[in-house]
């Protein structure tokens, strides 16, 4: 500093140590003080208008501009200490640090150089991020005290406090010393240990002799603060402290009161009041008293609460050192913040067990409670809702609350009952993404069972729940709701109240459990996807995109325009590639491009494992070489030698074991090279000088095998000699199904009869798909096939309990079979565990097989869409029975529907239907008929009556209750009306002022209603005079029975007429409305927005909105009855059930165990029942 300035008497310091005050945690606070204190310093620099409320980038702004108005002659230091004690939000220093200072200012900042958090699912490099925004930084390393300056710093202490030690006992501590990783808070918390020595106190104790690190004096100060507070009170309460991230005083004195081994040590001679049973307020104020020097008070979510100070407290393991009560602490915090669900108790009225038998002898008057549990109230501060309503504000969630049980969702010993409560599981996705909890669970999704149901069930929703937290209860109702039978009882709890929180429930969904096992995402067009390092790799344009399916997607799009087709992953590098054109690109680290190759076409591309070291292996068709690129600080270099040949390649394969990597070269000569890798190298292990067969495939690192379409063998070449006869290499496979057009390879695991994990071939034939494994015999499965789906099998040490996977994909394209397959004892058998119907196209798919998720299938379609289906889940849950006796899916497109009893008739553009009395009326306009379908089956379609008039605009309205039909003639003249009861037609010429150019037509009971080309509305009287009257203009509207509703476009409202009553009512709405429709009994109100694609439900009598969820693509067609809502979305009928918040009622006669996804808690097991298949086999020579 004094470089710096030479002027020491102009120079300002502003000093703000962050962290260590409620105020200093977030830095808005410090930032908008430091601006504050530089325009009280400096009378020149103007105040900028800023308070709490400003936004961080404009507080940095307003930082930036006064900092460039200081007066060139004063200088000022800034210094911000300890920048990871903030809150994690602000680890970012861009969002807040300025970067341009003038050259009389200076900025000092500390910090640890990473660290991670228990809210963040990565390591924060605080100081990476700074070295990324700072020029040229002047960087110095803080280091421990060395063994000359840590004695100094105690002799200071000592002097500063008038105290001396005695040789011995300063003998002793300069002993703890010697080590020069002594740092600060070691020396200060072991000089706070000498405060209570007394000058005869020669020795100190046993356990202070072995303290030698941070962890080891900690451990011995909270040993000296348990012998004098109570070890449990004391470890107890730094526990609780420790595992919340700091507490409130009320919090952590109510959770010490609900904790049983608390009060049984502090309750040893006597008893509080029962109406009052909770720890004294003064053992905790006396234990905050001795730790007030490591103690901090910061804000959280506007609470004052008690933390520690320095990172090395609040990383100290508690137990570790003293007792094994770790998960009854948890579960107090977890019970305290969920209050009394699943298994989780009611702490304030929880009754306390009196285990102490003085206690027994003293109080004989708790005879009365018949036992040693009392029923006590412990005095707990009841929890704030999860949200409330607040006026001028809205929803206000108590994110306190919500926080600390996100924070323990991963704890996997104490089962997160509150995962299953309908209230937190609403506000939790209003807070956070799904994809945070499904990340946290995925620890405790394995030891419960009925938790992953639950998670599969949060995935299938995540594309609409990701941005539409609200359509939360109707989601879970239209997944849960057909298999509430056997659903476990929280799970049950769960759906019940959703149930009570939503007004609708979907029907429609696909037939069976598919929808409620299904994840959907958009990716465009799917090039490749393939599964690696437990994510889901997907190959687009311009882009390739990584899905773990916890809901984290990560995207990467490279810089040229270039359309890859294929890639590669290994470690941290994906190689992109098509025919000319090469990327390499770190994923991981620097997300940067490496490498970029162009060729005239490549021949073969991989990325190896040689010598210890990733490598990119790249054949180029007329190279007599291949190229090995190495990384070596992540950037790639040509290093590794290759054979170079005679002459060019135009063929190259390989194939990766964990043994090594094996490459098969074929020559333009016809001459084909297998060579192996060896250390860093590679060497031929043999030649062919011709190859055998039309096509080939490397089997496993010994064997390569040759075959042609349509023949029945196939040729082993062994070229590690281990052929039947040594003095032949070759090996014919005959009597076999005809080979097909093309050879997969296909793993194999271990099984009673296989000492080695080993490969089979696969190929198809028309009838049946062909599997020859490694010791040359051979199975057939029925089915039309055209290809396999790539297969990721983790069965951990669970191998032995399954045989071998192959996912098979159909011949239309639209189907999945999964089966197992086993070779042992002499006999071949498979069975079916799993398949997939789908309603498009599969572009691409990949299939994974785990001992706890079970199987899942990953689906590319050719609309661009990317499915995730949990085969397991579908093949567990009972099918349910299809809404419609038709698929919903329609092949035209429509534009009319109608109701009428249970059946519901959609028309093209060129016809319009009506619903009357039991029947439906269609106008046809092109055949100018009108055409009579009774509801009464079979259905019968039936001409009525031609129409005399030209009526292509469909201008047409019904009276249901009076059985009229309205038809008006294209010119407007005629207007048509037909009586369903009499079967007459009668037409009536019309006057219409010019001006009104009709576009649609309705009825009401005593009035038509036309809605003209200029948006107005007129009431034309049927029965009275004819008189019209004009009403306001109107994007949309609708009628029902005498009620007219129009849409207010530029104030946002209904307005509602009755036209009888001669009443009007108003609804404000949110957003604009495209479409309307009653109930039969008019008491609910449907509005569809389409462009924002949501659908809102009022109650009509009083205005309020009872429901607004996001539909996907729904069209502006809707119909209503009294119980049922019917909806159109990518030209699919939607079936909604209208339930009123109505209880569901399930079959008690069923027992929820029925369902294994319950019960067992690994999935693949579920399909341990599945029948097999076996067919018996002989060797083959």
């Amino acid at each position: 500093v004094s470089n710096w300035f030479l002027n020491p008497n102009s120079v300002s310091v502003i000093i703000r140590f962050l962290g260590v005050t409620p105020s200093t945690c977030d830095i808005r606070r410090p930032l908008i003080s430091i601006i504050q204190q530089i325009c009280s310093i400096y009378e020149s620099v103007k105040k900028p208008n800023i308070d709490s409320s400003t936004t961080i980038l404009d507080i940095k702004e307003a930082l930036q501009t006064i900092l460039k108005n200081i007066p060139p002659r004063e200088q000022l230091i800034l210094l911000f200490d300890s920048i990871d004690q903030l809150q994690v939000e602000d680890y970012d220093c861009s969002k807040w640090l300025p970067v341009d200072y003038p050259k009389n200012v200076k900025c000092i900042l500390s910090t640890i150089p990473e660290l991670s958090s228990k809210n963040c699912q990565k390591k924060c490099a605080i100081l990476e991020g700074l070295e990324s925004i700072l020029e040229d930084p002047t960087m110095i390393k803080i280091t421990g005290f060395d063994k000359h300056l840590a004695p100094q710093v105690l002799q200071s202490w000592l002097k500063r406090d008038q105290r001396c030690l005695i040789p011995r006992q300063m003998e002793c501590l300069q002993s703890k010393l010697k080590d020069s990783g002594c740092n600060p808070l070691f020396l200060s918390v072991l000089y706070d240990m000498t405060l209570k020595w007394r000058s005869f106190d020669e020795k100190p104790d046993v356990d202070f002799e072995k303290i030698y690190d941070i962890d080891t004096v900690i451990a011995y100060l909270y040993a000296q603060l348990s012998e004098k507070h109570g070890q449990v009170l004391f470890i107890r309460a730094m526990a609780y402290l420790q595992q919340a991230d700091g507490l409130s005083e009320t919090e952590l004195e109510d959770m010490l009161s609900s904790d049983d081994d608390v009060l049984q040590s502090v309750f040893a001679h006597y008893l509080p009041p029962l109406e009052v049973f909770r720890l004294p307020s003064t053992l905790w104020i006396r234990i905050r008293n001795d730790m007030q020097k490591y103690f901090v008070e910061r804000d959280e979510d506007n609470i004052p609460v008690i933390y520690f100070y320095h990172r090395c407290f609040r990383e100290f393991n508690v137990f570790c050192h003293w007792d094994k009560t770790e998960v009854s602490v948890k579960r107090v915090q977890l019970e305290y913040y969920t209050g009394n669900i699943g298994e989780y108790a009611n702490l304030n009225k929880r009754p306390f067990e009196i285990k102490n038998e003085k206690l027994k002898n003293k109080y004989p008057e708790l005879e009365k409670y018949k036992g040693t549990t009392l029923p006590v109230t412990r005095g707990l501060t009841e929890q704030e809702s999860y949200v409330k309503n607040t006026k001028g504000k809205g929803r206000v969630y108590n994110m306190r609350r919500i926080k600390q049980l996100y924070k323990d969702i991963e704890y996997p010993l104490c089962e997160p009952y509150f995962l299953y409560d309908y209230d937190f599981m609403s506000s939790f996705f209003h807070c956070y993404k799904i994809s945070e909890m499904n990340y946290r669970c995925r620890g405790n999704s394995r030891v419960y069972p009925q938790l992953r149901f639950n998670l599969e069930l949060y995935k299938a929703s995540y594309a609409v729940l990701g941005n539409h937290p609200g359509n939360f209860a109707f989601e879970i109702c239209s997944l849960l709701a057909p298999f509430m039978n056997v659903l476990s009882e929280l799970t049950y709890n769960l759906l019940q109240q959703c149930r009570s929180n939503c007004m609708l429930q979907s029907l429609s969904r696909e037939i069976g459990p598919y929808t409620s096992c299904v994840s959907r995402f958009m990716v465009g067009v799917a090039y490749n996807i393939s599964w690696q390092s437990s994510c889901l790799f997907v190959l687009g344009t311009e882009k390739v995109c990584i899905h773990d399916f916890n809901g984290r997607i990560d995207e990467y799009v490279w810089p040229s325009k270039e359309v890859f087709t294929a890639f590669k992953q290994r470690g941290c590098f994906i190689c992109l590639y098509s025919a000319h054109s090469l990327l390499l690109y770190d994923y991981v680290y620097s997300e940067k491009c490496r490498l970029q190759l162009d060729a005239e076409e490549f021949v073969h591309i991989d990325l190896i494992r040689l010598g210890g070291n990733d490598v990119l292996l790249v054949c180029s068709r007329d190279s007599k070489s291949i190229d090995l690129w190495g990384f070596y600080d992540g950037v790639p270099k040509k290093k590794y030698p290759f054979e170079r040949f005679d002459e060019c390649i135009v063929e190259c394969s390989t194939l990766i074991t964990y043994s090594g990597t094996l490459i098969k070269i074929t020559l333009k000569n016809g001459r084909i090279h297998y060579l192996h890798s060896n250390k860093g190298s590679f060497q031929t292990v043999a030649t062919l000088n011709k190859k055998p067969g039309k096509q080939s495939i490397l089997l496993n690192f010994t064997t390569d095998v040759y075959y042609s379409e349509g023949h029945s063998y196939i040729d082993l070449y062994h070229f590690n000699g281990a052929a039947s006869s040594e003095s032949n290499p070759f090996q014919r496979i005959s009597n076999l199904p005809h080979v097909g057009n093309r050879c997969s390879r296909i793993s194999c695991r271990k099984t009673s009869s296989m000492q080695n994990i080993d490969d089979a071939l696969i190929w198809f034939t028309s009838k049946y798909a062909v599997i020859v494994d490694f010791y040359c015999s051979h199975i057939v499965i029925p089915g039309e096939y055209t290809g396999i789906c790539e297969i990721h099998v983790s069965l951990y040490d669970f191998s032995n309990l399954f045989g071998n996977f192959i996912c098979c994909l159909k011949k239309d394209k639209t189907g999945i079979n999964i089966f197992e397959w086993r070779c042992d004892k002499g006999v071949h058998m498979y069975r079916l565990l799993a398949f997939l119907e789908l309603d498009q196209k599969i572009f691409n798919c990949v299939c994974s097989i785990d001992w706890y998720s079970g199987i899942a299938v990953y689906c590319a379609l050719e609309d661009g869409e990317l499915r995730r289906y949990n085969a397991t889940m579908m093949a567990s849950l009972p099918d349910r029975p299809a809404p419609f006796s038709k698929s919903p899916i329609l092949k035209e497109q429509i534009s009319h529907l109608q109701i009428q009893d249970k059946i519901l008739l959609t028309l093209d553009e060129s016809k319009r239907v009506h619903s009357s009395g039991s029947s439906f009326l269609i106008i046809d306009s092109n055949m100018r008929q009108l055409l009579h379908i009774d509801t009464k089956l079979p259905l019968t379609l039936n001409n009525v009556a031609d129409l005399k008039i030209t009526c292509r605009s469909l201008l047409s309205a019904t009276v249901p209750e009076r059985s009229i039909l309205y038809i008006l003639s294209d010119d407007q003249s005629t207007l048509t009306i037909w009586d369903s009861e009499k079967n007459t037609i009668k037409y009536h010429l019309i006057h219409l002022e010019k001006t009104i150019k009709v576009q649609k037509l309705y009825a009401l009971s005593s009035a038509l209603v036309f809605h003209d080309s200029d948006q107005r509305v007129h009431l034309w009287y049927i029965d009275a005079d004819k008189t019209t009257i004009t009403l306001e203009r109107t994007n949309h509207l609708e009628v029902k029975s005498t009620r007219l509703v129009l849409f207010h476009q530029t104030v946002k409202k209904l307005i509602i007429y009755d036209v009888d009553k001669k009443l009007c009512g108003k609804i404000q709405v949110e957003s604009p409305c495209d479409a309307f429709c009653f109930t039969t009994d008019e008491k609910y109100l449907f509005v569809i927005s389409h462009d924002e694609s949501m659908l809102q439900m009022y109650e009509v009598d009083t205005g309020k909105m009872l429901e607004k969820l996001f539909i996907e693509n729904m069209s502006p067609l809707i119909q209503a009855t009294n119980d049922h809502l019917f909806l159109f979305c990518n030209n699919k009928l939607l079936l909604m059930s209208i339930t009123g918040r109505s209880s569901l009622n399930r079959d008690t006669k069923v027992s929820p165990a029925m369902c294994p996804l319950f019960e067992e808690q690994y999935w693949l097991w579920t399909h341990k029942d599945k029948p097999w298949t076996v067919t018996s086999y002989a060797h083959l020579n």
